[in-house]
């Protein structure tokens, strides 16, 4: 069964993400090696508006990382949620 994708504005978006003016992410880099930093709420809502933004999956909602954000390169970004 595969899931709906359900996109999100920058208004939901910035509703989901942890508090603060920094968010924890991670993302995958070559080998499959999960990359995880804290990026700018702002850099990541204008990543959001420009790239786009929607609900992931279950894993990544397991791990209290459940809203992706595409980096410029379309690289999915996933963000710490509340």
């Amino acid at each position: 069964m595969s899931e709906e994708r359900v996109m999100l504005g920058e208004d939901e978006v910035d509703g989901k993400l942890t508090p603060g003016k920094e968010v924890h992410t991670f993302k995958q880099a070559a080998g499959g090696v999960l990359l995880g930093c804290c990026v700018l709420r702002s850099k990541l809502l204008a990543m959001a508006k420009k790239n786009g933004a929607e609900l992931a999956g279950e894993q990544a909602e397991a791990m209290k990382h459940g809203v992706v954000i595409w980096d410029d390169d379309r690289t999915p970004v996933f963000c710490a949620t509340v």
